[in-house]
């Protein structure tokens, strides 16, 4: 896999949240050399979206950050996939947040 070409590579545990916490991020995959991704040059600042992945140039390379899915909750709860995240609800109420039990990335 060409390192240059997307965000493959080695992978961080990371606790922090995105967007206000709506997106749990669930690992950091950096890419030494260009920033580059689909035949386009980022420069350092510059952010771009990667399916759900969100990626960031810096002069090192970029990393990527992607959302994290839950994989248990509780029978009285259920998952809600909302652009690129999830939101965990209880079945009698989907208006009403419920807790999972863990999350993966």
């Amino acid at each position: 896999t060409d390192p240059s070409a997307g965000c493959h590579g080695g992978v961080d545990a990371l606790g922090t949240r995105l967007r206000g916490g709506n997106v749990r991020d669930s690992r950091l995959v950096h890419t030494p050399r260009k920033c580059k991704y689909n035949d386009k040059i980022f420069k350092p600042g510059q952010k771009f979206q990667r399916g759900c992945d969100k990626c960031y140039c810096e002069e090192e390379g970029f990393f990527c950050i992607t959302p994290m899915r839950p994989t248990s909750w509780p029978k009285k709860c259920k998952p809600i996939y909302m652009d690129c995240s999830y939101r965990i609800v209880y079945r009698s109420h989907p208006d009403k947040d419920c807790r999972a039990y863990s999350w993966v990335g």
